[in-house]
Order: C-alpha cells, then sequence, then structure tokens
C-alpha cells in the first residue's frame, strides 16, 4: 500500500474552476472534431464500413506537426499526480513564444488517455489576482501507514483549504532535520512517504505547505515509531474501470510568480506526462494545434502511412489520353489529380474498402470512358 500511496503523493489535484474570462488557450481535445464536423462524425460512425481512425485518430491524416521547430521541442516532462486534480507550475518557457501543448493522462492500471492539446501563448494568459488561492489552514494530519523492511516507511497526509506544496520536515532523536518535498505542484490533499527510516525507532515531523503566492504554513510537531506495521483502513476509490481523460487544462499566471500555471483537472485518479513544443513564429492554428494538413497531405500522404502506394491505382497522377477524362463528380486536387479520395470515403462508407460506389464497374467509367 505504501508504494500505492507514494505514487498518489507525489502530485496532488484540486477542484477549482477559474472564472471563464481568465483562460488563455484553445483546447483541443481528439473528440473536440465533431463539435465542428459533427455531421461527418456522426456520418462515419453510422456507416456500414467505418474507418478504424475516424472516430479517434483524427488529426493523423488532418494535423501537419512537422510546424514545431525541431530545434526547439522539450523533452517530455511527467507529473505522477495520481489525483483528479491540481495545478502545475511551468517556469522554463519564454512569454515571446507560442507553444503546443499535448497532455496523457495514464491511470494506476497503465492506460493512457487520448492526448489533450491547447495552443499555448504566455504572453496572451491573463493574470488571476482574485486571492482565491491563498493558503490559511492545514488540517487533519494523519498517520496513513507503517511498514517495516531492511527499512521502514512511513506515510503521512494532510490537507489544506488551498491549492499549496507538499513538504514534511522531520527528525530522529538524534534532531538532525530532513525534508522531502514533492517541488512545484500544487493540491489540497496532500501525500507523502517517507523512505529508509530505522526501524524501531521514534521519529518527529511537522508539515509545511506553500501556496502559489509564496504563503507559508506549518503543522505542530507530531511523532510516530517504527516498532511495528501499521496501516489505516482503505477508502473506496473512484470507479477503476473507467478509461483516464482530461476535462480540462486551464493556464493562468499571478502577478509576481515567473512563467504560468495549469490548473488540470481530470475523470479519475492518473499520472500526468506533457510535451511542450515551440512553435515557429505564425504557427499556431487556434482549432487545429500545429496546423491543418494541405489536400495533397490528407488525401494521399496520410493513407501512405498504413497503406501500399499504387496497389491497385495509381495516384497523384491527371487523367491523359482520348481513353480517360477527369471525373466531374468525384473529388480531385490541383485541376484534376487522382488521390485516394477519389475513389474512397477516408471517414468510411456503404461499400467495402470505403469505396463511393460498386468498384467492379461504376467507378471506374468515371474516368475510364472507352472501356477499362
Amino acid at each position: 500500500m505504501i508504494r500505492s500511496v507514494f505514487l498518489i503523493s507525489l502530485v496532488l489535484f484540486i477542484c477549482i474552476l477559474l472564472p471563464a474570462g481568465s483562460i488563455s488557450g484553445t483546447d483541443l481535445k481528439a473528440d473536440g472534431c465533431a463539435g465542428c464536423h459533427e455531421k461527418v462524425y456522426t456520418e462515419a460512425l453510422a456507416s456500414p464500413y467505418p474507418h478504424s481512425v475516424a472516430k479517434e485518430r483524427c488529426e493523423l491524416c488532418h494535423i501537419v506537426r512537422e510546424r514545431a521547430r525541431p530545434e526547439a521541442r522539450r523533452t517530455l516532462v511527467t507529473f505522477p499526480f495520481f489525483q483528479k486534480e491540481g495545478i502545475l507550475h511551468l517556469d522554463n518557457i519564454r512569454s515571446d513564444r507560442r507553444y503546443l501543448l499535448e497532455a496523457v493522462l495514464t491511470d494506476e492500471g497503465g492506460t493512457d488517455s487520448r492526448p489533450y492539446r491547447i495552443n499555448l501563448a504566455p504572453r496572451e494568459v491573463e493574470e488571476y489576482s482574485d486571492g482565491g488561492f491563498s493558503l490559511k489552514r492545514i488540517s487533519d494530519v494523519t498517520l496513513e501507514e507503517i511498514k517495516r523492511g531492511v527499512f521502514a516507511e512511513a506515510a503521512v497526509s494532510w490537507f489544506t483549504d488551498a491549492p499549496a506544496t507538499s513538504e514534511i520536515e522531520y527528525r530522529d532523536e538524534e534532531g538532525y532535520i530532513r525534508r522531502l518535498a514533492t517541488g512545484e505542484q500544487f493540491t489540497r490533499k496532500h501525500v507523502i512517504v517517507l523512505n529508509g527510516l530505522k526501524n524501531n525507532n521514534k521519529y518527529y515531523y511537522r508539515v509545511v505547505s506553500r501556496d502559489i503566492y509564496g504563503n507559508l504554513l506549518k503543522s505542530g510537531e507530531r511523532s510516530f515509531d517504527t516498532s511495528a506495521n501499521f496501516s489505516r483502513a482503505a477508502t473506496p476509490g473512484e470507479d477503476r474501470g473507467a478509461l483516464p481523460m482530461i476535462n480540462s487544462i486551464r493556464p493562468f499566471r499571478t502577478r509576481d510568480s515567473e512563467g504560468i500555471y495549469l490548473m488540470v483537472s481530470a475523470n479519475k485518479p492518473s499520472g500526468l506526462s506533457l510535451r511542450l513544443k515551440e512553435l515557429a513564429s505564425g504557427g499556431v492554428d487556434e482549432r487545429h494545434a500545429p496546423g491543418l494538413a494541405g489536400a495533397r497531405y490528407s488525401a494521399i500522404e496520410a493513407c501512405k502511412k498504413c497503406h501500399i502506394q499504387n496497389a491497385s491505382h495509381p495516384v497523384g497522377i491527371r487523367a491523359k489520353g482520348d481513353k480517360v477524362k477527369t471525373p466531374e463528380d468525384l473529388p480531385t486536387i490541383e485541376d484534376g489529380v487522382i488521390t485516394c479520395v477519389t475513389c474512397h470515403l477516408p471517414h468510411g462508407g456503404r461499400e467495402k474498402y470505403f469505396a463511393r460506389m460498386d468498384m467492379n464497374k461504376d467507378i471506374c467509367i468515371k474516368c475510364h470512358i472507352k472501356g477499362y
């Protein structure tokens, strides 16, 4: 249980909603495509032969990621908060740049959520200044567990009335003070596990929390001993069968802090991984993340990721000769260039292979006017 508590403890999330006017950044959840493209989305799902990527992988064919500058890509940063809501601080970003932020949840069973993306412009993030995050009280400081082994471990939990950091100061009877903290992650519910303790020893501790404004509170000193195993009764948890999903990511800043804060809300306790990419100047598309792909990419190049090129009919060519013509009622690009989408419905259809019509004859005579 201590290992589980340790995972739960590292970054714990809070439940606070910012006013709508204090939010900057556009939510780009995977299923958000249906908000603007509902007809295409529902028709694809209702088709007898729906395309396997139409429901959850819109970005595979429609989003160009190469607009992010390779030299400015950030490495993956993991925040294993294993709670539903909380605040994270990002200070290593530039106010004069724009970023694509991609977040993925991983629940305690190892299941990942669909990516959740927002465009982030630090200069445009509004200040949150109503004082609603001021720390005034620490409560319910509780010893959760003692576990003995080669070394002993102890888990301690507490609550704060505002989102705050998690830290413990502790010492043994010899008096040497040690500290353990989780860093710039803010929550109302806190759990920290102390490792490497001596068995059959008495320890004294106090919990410490700091809010986003720098206000610091400490609890009174308490004690525990490691002479025996101990564990509180487990509290009934969330629905562990539900798939992890990010409800929202809301950026804000405060007057005196560097960088910005991200308020994250999830549907269940999960770990959070963030990937931040700096975008080229002018490369932000508020609706389509780094950028919406062009017709040739979506109608040919995207298909080639999974399907062998020229497996049946060549694409990327124009109709030439007196036996063929450019189809008048089938989609082409660049003044008549044939693509995969000319003959196949990209999201799914009523014919096998997503064909626009019967592939034995009907679709062929649209171009081949003198036999095929």
